[in-house]
């Protein structure tokens, strides 16, 4: 992958996205730390199928359990091990049946893993404990449209340069069919399960957080795929980035400065104060 391709990824990831926020503003949320992890254990997934050493695979498998030890949902992380293995998942797969390493990997991951029920032990007399009693997941009635295009921090709404790795999941499939699958499924699988959960947009926070935890997985066909389009398409690219960019930060600066709601914006509260930075109209949105 080239480096402009690679230095405007990380530009419209980190300052396209509310990454930044919960990077350097909030974080107390865990959403960053999952970025973190589930990047460094693809980053491992990609060493192990180019027959890096087997350190690599033991470092996998402890990711893989810090992944699941800060979001447990986030084991669907093993469905986007496709995107990230470099010769396909069947020599992924044959190298670590292989590998001796691969019963330490297991080991390292219930090891860090078991991080959880010892805190809860120690905390309550009993190694499990549910800390969302009178929550839950609603299967059957899951709110897909208003997570994805809804005003109250749907996802392409408040960060549209997410748009580019939706699409580019799907142009992926004209020159390599497993990895576009894979992109695709790990779409609908993630989104099912945010839109799924009883408080769909998550309570208060700038755009759409729970989201932040995939990126590592969402952006890869968007990189896979300008790094072969066309000189005018690579242009076009830059100019939406650059778009987002610009209306990420301006959004943001709003969201710090009374002109957006931490909870509760709608349609209307939302074309009140679109790009708006006056005192008119700061502070003037009500509670929930």
């Amino acid at each position: 992958i080239r480096d402009g391709v690679i230095s405007w990824t990380l530009l419209a990831t980190v300052l396209g996205t509310p990454l930044i926020q919960y990077a350097a503003i909030q974080p107390g949320w865990s959403h960053v730390y999952s970025f973190a992890a589930i990047s460094a254990f693809l980053l491992a997934v990609n060493r192990i199928s180019t027959g890096a050493r087997t350190r690599w695979t033991i470092a996998a498998g402890a990711l893989l359990g810090l992944v699941v030890l800060i979001r447990p949902v986030n084991v669907m992380v093993l469905l986007a091990t496709p995107l990230a293995a470099a010769n396909g998942i069947a020599p992924l797969v044959s190298t670590l049946l292989r590998q001796r390493a691969t019963v330490f990997a297991a080991m390292a991951c219930v090891a860090v893993f078991a991080v959880q029920p010892l805190l809860w032990y120690l905390q309550t007399g009993n190694f499990y404990a549910y800390g969302y009693k009178g929550e839950g997941f609603h299967w059957t009635r899951p709110e897909v449209v208003k997570v994805l295009f809804g005003f109250r921090r749907g996802l392409f709404l408040w960060s549209p340069v997410l748009l580019l790795a939706a699409l580019s999941a799907v142009l992926l499939w004209r020159t390599d069919r497993l990895r576009s699958a894979t992109a695709m499924l790990y779409w609908a699988v993630s989104t099912y399960l945010i839109s799924s959960w009883w408080i769909w947009y998550y309570g208060g926070g700038y755009a759409s957080r729970v989201y932040i935890d995939h990126y590592p997985v969402l952006l890869m066909p968007m990189i896979l795929v300008l790094q072969r389009c066309t000189t005018r398409t690579w242009v076009a690219a830059r100019i939406f980035m650059a778009l987002c960019i610009a209306l990420n930060l301006a959004q943001l600066w709003q969201y710090h400065h009374g002109f957006l709601h931490q909870e509760s914006m709608d349609r209307e509260k939302y074309q009140f104060t679109f790009l708006r930075f006056d005192e008119a109209h700061r502070n003037k949105l009500g509670g929930n």
